[in-house]
């Protein structure tokens, strides 16, 4: 698993756009150099983030799933009676889990 670290601004900003190519080509299509390209950033900057494409890959999922529990519990909270609460954290992990689409 990774390392619990706080990424700077910048890095969660070259990990937004790496989630946003990755969404948008699949990651068989992307090469490093075209996601340091996107990103405006050099290969080595996503070289610290993670050792390879599928590293980052990793890394970007685990952000995705992460925020999707984030809204599932603030879903949670908002709801009344339990299968409120259910209901809400369900489609919330639907809702969220449907951006990653077939690439």
């Amino acid at each position: 698993m990774f390392d619990l670290r706080r990424f700077s601004p910048r890095q969660a900003e070259v990990l937004d756009v790496v989630e946003a190519v990755f969404l948008r080509d699949g990651i068989s299509a992307v090469r490093i150099g075209e996601l340091a390209a996107e990103a405006s950033c050099s290969r080595s900057t996503l070289y610290e983030l993670a050792p390879s494409k599928e590293g980052l890959l990793l890394l970007v999922l685990d952000r995705m799933m992460r925020r999707i529990m984030r809204r599932g519990a603030e879903a949670i909270e908002q709801a009344a009676d339990p299968v409120d609460r259910l209901r809400a954290m369900m489609t919330s992990g639907a809702l969220g889990l449907a951006a990653l689409g077939p690439r």
